[in-house]
């Protein structure tokens, strides 16, 4: 029992680091890409987009600027409306990498060593 316990609790650790790498990898294409969406007349909206990992340890990962007039630009932009949803853009540009992400992380834990051994003794 006490056998199946650890198992479970390295499966669980592997599992979970996997997760937060492939949430930082999607992340960060996210943000570069909304970089390169955003619009532009100073540059201190696309510098300021990032990436916050504070809360990486419950799953979250947030993509965003700090910029008072971030979310402003992201929904409307009457000088260049082109560069309207430029997270959203971000997001869509993006989404076959970030399935493919996905995919290879699942597939690399599921078939890992620590989950490819996994028997319960009892």
């Amino acid at each position: 029992m006490a056998d199946d316990t650890k198992k479970v609790m390295k499966l669980n650790s592997s599992v979970s680091r996997s997760v937060q790498v492939m949430l930082v990898k999607i992340a960060t294409a996210i943000s570069n890409t909304a970089k390169i969406a955003a619009p532009y007349l100073s540059g201190t909206l696309r510098r300021s987009i990032s990436i916050s990992t504070t809360k990486l340890s419950r799953g979250i990962v947030v993509v965003g600027s700090p910029v008072a007039y971030a979310r402003r630009r992201e929904f409307e932009n009457n000088l260049h409306p082109d560069r309207k949803y430029y997270l959203k853009k971000g997001y869509e540009l993006n989404a076959g990498y970030i399935r493919t992400v996905i995919k290879q992380t699942l597939d690399t834990v599921l078939n890992s060593e620590s989950g490819a051994d996994f028997t319960f003794s009892g």
